[in-house]
């Protein structure tokens, strides 16, 4: 699993990779997570949520909230999932994460085009105020 972080942004880190890690154990993070299919398929449970995300489609999971990800099949199974602090996103968009419910949805084409350039840039920028603004360009969008 790669896992991306920035100093110019560091309420946020991306994970990339395959699921096998977590395929069949609960576990939660502290943060607010995006998640993305990028191949195969997954049953998500989180809260009252029971769902198969496939390729296309975002997850939005509440900070702290217990989820189980299992994979159709895990050797064809990758992911990239933004986490991101509840306080910058509070101070961003002046709402709680928390009061989020988890939600499954499909992802535009533009979107997911602006999500992958998001992804090779934080990995790579270096300054904060450009990086930033297309967080929140990006974040806002979802």
């Amino acid at each position: 699993m790669a896992v991306l972080r920035n100093p110019a942004l560091a309420d946020m880190e991306i994970k990339m990779g395959e699921s096998r890690a977590h395929a069949v154990r609960k576990h939660a993070h502290p943060e607010l997570c995006l998640g993305f299919v990028e191949k195969g398929s997954s049953t998500i449970r989180c809260r009252a949520l029971n769902n198969t995300m496939t390729e296309g489609q975002a997850i939005l999971i509440p900070p702290g909230a217990v989820h189980l990800c299992c994979p159709e099949d895990p050797e064809r199974f990758n992911f990239t999932m933004i986490h991101i602090s509840p306080a910058w996103f509070t101070r961003s968009f002046s709402m709680n994460p928390s009061d989020f419910l988890p939600g499954i949805a499909g992802i535009r084409r533009d979107l997911d085009r602006q999500r992958r350039h998001f992804t090779k840039r934080f990995a790579s920028v270096a300054d904060s105020m450009t990086l930033e603004s297309e967080a929140l360009c990006f974040i806002g969008a979802i």
